[in-house]
Order: C-alpha cells, then sequence, then structure tokens
C-alpha cells in the first residue's frame, strides 16, 4: 500500500486521475474511511478522468449510480458502477444487481461503505483507504 498526503479537493482529484489510468474492467474497488473522508471526492475524480458523464453525485440514497462510457477506456471498461453500500446489508445485494455488476466483464466497481456488504464481495477487490486528521487528509492506495 502507498499512502498519500493530500492538503485539497485539487490533490485528491489528481490522485484519483492518475489512479485512473490504471484500473481495468472486471475490478471492484472498496473504499473505506469516516464521513467526509474523501471518498465520494476520490470516485468523482476516477469518473472524470475515465470520461464519464457526469452529473457525479453520490449514490447515498439511491445506492447504485451507473455510468455508460460512449466509448471503452482502460482496456475494456464501459461501464462503472458506484455503489454507496451505508444503507444496505449483504441481504440486500441481490435487489441492487451486484451480481450483475460483478460479472459485467466491462464493468469497474467502486464501492463505498462496502463493510456492510463484504460477505457477498469477492475476494479479489481492492481496498483504497482514506484517513483524516487535523493535518489533513491521507490515502492508502493498493
Amino acid at each position: 500500500m502507498k499512502k498519500y498526503f493530500l492538503k485539497n479537493i485539487d490533490e485528491m482529484h489528481k490522485l484519483a486521475s492518475n489512479y485512473a489510468k490504471q484500473v481495468l474492467a472486471g475490478e471492484i474497488y472498496t473504499l473505506s474511511g469516516d464521513l467526509g473522508a474523501g471518498k465520494t471526492t476520490f470516485t468523482q475524480g476516477i469518473l472524470k478522468s475515465l470520461k464519464a458523464k457526469g452529473p457525479f453525485t453520490s449514490p447515498t440514497f439511491n445506492i447504485v449510480n451507473h455510468y455508460k462510457l460512449d466509448k471503452a477506456v482502460n482496456g475494456n471498461i464501459k461501464n462503472i458502477y458506484h455503489i454507496d453500500a451505508y444503507r444496505i446489508s449483504d441481504s440486500d445485494v441481490d435487489s441492487i444487481g451486484l451480481n450483475e455488476m460483478i460479472n459485467d466483464s466491462s464493468g469497474l466497481i467502486l464501492i463505498e461503505w462496502a463493510e456492510k456488504i463484504e460477505n457477498s464481495l469477492p475476494n479479489y477487490k481492492k481496498n483504497i483507504s482514506f484517513l483524516w486528521d487535523e493535518k489533513g487528509r491521507f490515502v492508502e492506495l493498493p
């Protein structure tokens, strides 16, 4: 894991944009951290970098935001799924279509609050951690 110290939102977007160059179709990223730590901001940076069409809002209430790309990127990414699992549990994953998203070979999945549905996720997921304190925000990338 590599740890990055970020002073502001612009640095978070830049880190996400650079990281987006290496994400691939079929990958699942869990985004862990406290409320306000930067999970959604980081996701917005990835979405923008991969040329998804905004607006890029948090899926807090609708649980899943699905972005269909006009052109495949990073090999074969055509769909990006941004999930906020804060209000759901493992018993709800069928209703949001999680298995279909996982089986989408052209999909990239970014999950905030993934610990709520941990038992429904495959072992190959990668975790990105967001921490913050009085000095600023820290991001740990795989």
